[in-house]
């Protein structure tokens, strides 16, 4: 399934990318609504501009951008069993317009890199349209079509910039296909290439015009949900968002990149600021991790209200979240949809209170760093719990005090302490913040080898394709 979604990705970014080398304001106005998500202004705007020439390829091209960026975003507000629907039943129209205009116009146009650039954009839409009806073949062969265009404009004007955010998102995308579509891919001139996909994506984020936004959304799905490096999107989601702050889309995806980077001090500032567009599970959830127990429960009502917009893993998690509040708060009340798991967890946690409170005591300090003298007396004074698992959650909880304090050797002893023990659930994040400090301060080649092996055998696309900045850094 894995293999597929990259797959529909590939053909997705081919579709978005433009050219502004002649850009006329209302074409900056155009791209601007779309991206702060005020798409029926955006699409009054092309409609103006398709009603005085109905063929116009670079309005046509906008009308088919922008929809396909009202379908990125919108299904993020619907229940999850319609997410697919929405998408397919708009696909499926949209495939059949979009061949027909190619059939009825694509020979008429006079052959300049900009309108190329266009068509080949077109094709990319065909291509993912086809993909997510599994029709590979002609998914493949549409790409392949794209991509030549694309690759044929570089060579002809290098300083094309906004050519390169397809480029990029295409031999990335690529590199993750493995097995019978990796070689259809290759077979079809498809093979991908991680570092040149990133290289040419950071070069239309940094050069292009105006599709330096469209990189920049790459990038943060890219480093934050295909790669779990999520510090590394952060600055990525924080300056688009002060260009286009009516975007509650990516302030939602911003507000949990923030909780999976153990980033709730910036958390709270943006709560605090956007309240009323942050996700009801995700303030549940940060208020938790900081020790505000009641404040976190007020949100039980709103989470249980968009139930049906939640996946099931991570509505039973806020159940649970719940649970313990009212246990740290001395009531008992527990939800009937813990599942068997989780009331073991609950158990544990309530059969072995005062090492829970001293623990969660230690999360929410580091949480916010707010009191840095009370977090390292708690270090000092810390004994090996009698609770087995919570041992490991206090070391990894050690790890990212000091690597938030910079001290990066400090860090790394902590979180390779936190990975090895018994019954640690903490492997994976600890591996992510390794990867980050051997990127930061340089350690032996045998360290990191070691490292490279774990993740081998951890059989990990996230960590297996972030972890080659390491092979790359270290010549291995």
């Amino acid at each position: 399934m894995r293999k597929i979604i990259a797959l529909i990705l590939l053909l997705n970014c081919i579709t978005f990318s433009k050219t502004f080398n002649e850009t006329k304001q209302i074409d900056e106005k155009i791209v601007y609504l779309t991206f702060n998500t005020e798409f029926e202004k955006a699409e009054k705007l092309i409609n103006q501009e398709l009603k005085e020439d109905p063929k116009s390829l670079k309005y046509y091209f906008h009308k088919i951008n922008t929809r396909l960026m009202r379908s990125v975003f919108i299904p993020d507000s619907l229940m999850i069993k319609n997410r697919r629907s929405y998408r397919d039943s708009l696909y499926g129209i949209w495939t059949k317009e979009v061949e027909e205009y190619l059939d009825k116009y694509e020979d008429t146009f006079e052959p300049t890199l900009e309108n190329r650039f266009y068509i080949g954009g077109l094709y990319g839409f065909l291509g993912r349209m086809y993909g997510e009806r599994s029709e590979w073949y002609s998914a493949f062969t549409n790409g392949k079509t794209a991509k030549n265009m694309y690759e044929d404009i570089i060579e002809e004007q290098p300083e094309f910039y906004d050519a390169y955010t397809a480029l990029g998102m295409l031999y990335y995308y690529s590199d993750r296909l493995g097995g019978v579509m990796g070689l259809v891919t290759s077979i079809l001139g498809l093979s991908g290439d991680r570092e040149k996909g990133l290289e040419y994506l950071h070069l239309a984020y940094d050069k292009g015009k105006i599709l330096n936004d469209q990189a920049s959304i790459l990038l943060m799905e890219i480093y934050n949900r295909l790669e779990s490096n999520e510090e590394a999107a952060l600055p990525f989601y924080e300056k688009f968002l002060i260009k286009y702050p009516k975007n509650k889309y990516v302030y939602m995806w911003y507000s949990w990149a923030l909780i999976n980077a153990n980033e709730y001090k910036k958390l709270d500032k943006l709560i605090a600021e956007k309240e009323d567009i942050i996700e009801p599970f995700v303030k549940m959830l940060h208020f938790h991790q900081i020790g505000k127990y009641e404040r976190s429960n007020n949100y039980r009502s709103e989470v249980e209200a968009n139930k049906q917009r939640m996946w099931r893993r991570l509505y039973n998690h806020t159940q649970y979240i719940g649970a313990v509040n009212n246990l740290m708060l001395e009531q008992t009340e527990i939800s009937d949809s813990l599942n068997n798991e989780q009331k073991k967890n609950y158990e544990s946690v309530k059969e072995n209170l005062e090492e829970s409170i001293y623990l969660f005591r230690f999360q929410n300090l580091v949480a916010l760093m707010n009191n840095n003298e009370l977090a390292e007396r708690l270090i000092a004074d810390s004994k090996e719990f009698s609770h087995k698992p919570y041992n490991a959650l206090f070391a990894f909880n050690c790890g990212i005090y000091f690597y938030k304090l910079n001290k990066y050797l400090k860090a790394d002893e902590y979180f390779l302490k936190a990975k090895s023990l018994e019954s640690s659930g903490v492997k994976y994040d600890c591996i992510k913040y390794l990867i980050s400090i051997y990127s930061k301060h340089k350690v032996e080649k045998a360290i990191v080898e070691k490292l490279i092996d774990e993740v081998d055998d951890m059989d990990n696309d996230r960590l297996t394709f972030r972890i080659r900045d390491l092979e790359n850094m270290y010549d291995l």
